[in-house]
């Protein structure tokens, strides 16, 4: 469980990052009143995330661990799961 919630918040620590990158540039680019940045990021997100599971429940290509790190770890952080 521990070995986890470290590859949960390494990748949560990663997805938050570009999180916040994404949303620097995309303020910089676009300006308004819509949140381009939130925008983009969740658009993004969803389409990893659906290449991932596509991964792995169609060709199993990814372990557990794999999973925890970059569904829930990178893609949590960097959507917030919106």
């Amino acid at each position: 469980m521990i070995k986890a919630m470290i590859l949960a918040g390494c990748g949560g620590f990663v997805g938050t990052c570009g999180r916040y990158l994404i949303g620097k540039w995309a303020s910089g680019m676009f300006h308004g009143s819509f949140p381009m940045g939130t925008f983009l990021v969740n658009i993004i997100g969803c389409f990893i995330i659906g290449l991932f599971f596509g991964l792995l429940e169609k060709a199993h290509v990814m372990t557990p661990g794999e999973n925890v790190l970059l569904i829930t770890g990178f893609c949590g952080g960097f959507t917030t799961f919106s």
